[in-house]
């Protein structure tokens, strides 16, 4: 799915787990004027009832993110956080996995059955994100959009001496 900015002739692709909602919240504030509706629906998840569908001719951008760290960020919000939108995620996973817990490791086997399945029944937010990619029938030529990776920043504190002298 996506969105299009007539100001800015400029489509964006979404894929879900790769900072889309950062990414949507930014749209929000740069194409305010765009909005087809007066009030936003949802400003992090339904973007495309606010905003015009993407042109098949006009070039876009999509994020992506580094697989093994969106596989980790899928887990942990879904599964670990206990968000009651999703628990029907976790009912999917005990229909395929039985009593298993939910670890990571059987996550991870969870996501392998699905792949044999074809990803039926499977909740968006863990599709490949090649699928978003090559299976998009509006995605223009790759040569006419931009792909950005994005990338998980590590900032280190510096460590604090407990006996060095307070300013």
């Amino acid at each position: 799915s996506g969105v299009y900015s007539p100001t800015y002739n400029i489509n964006f692709f979404i894929i879900p787990k790769c900072a889309c909602t950062l990414t949507r919240q930014l749209w929000f504030f740069l194409h305010a004027s765009d909005m087809i509706k007066d009030t936003p629906t949802n400003k992090w998840h339904n973007i495309c009832n606010d905003f015009l569908p993407i042109k098949s001719d006009v070039p876009g951008y999509i994020v992506t993110r580094n697989p093994y760290n969106r596989v980790v960020s899928m887990y942990t919000n879904i599964f670990c956080r206990n968000i009651p939108d999703f628990s029907s995620c976790r009912d999917h996973f005990r229909e395929i996995m039985g009593p298993s817990t939910f670890s990571f490791i059987n996550f991870c086997h969870y996501l392998s059955i699905c792949k044999q399945r074809n990803w039926l029944h499977i909740n968006y937010h863990f599709l490949p994100q090649i699928k978003y990619v090559t299976e998009n029938v509006f995605l223009p030529s790759l040569k006419s959009n931009v792909i950005i990776s994005s990338k998980l920043v590590n900032i280190k504190c510096p460590e604090i001496d407990d006996n060095s002298p307070q300013t």
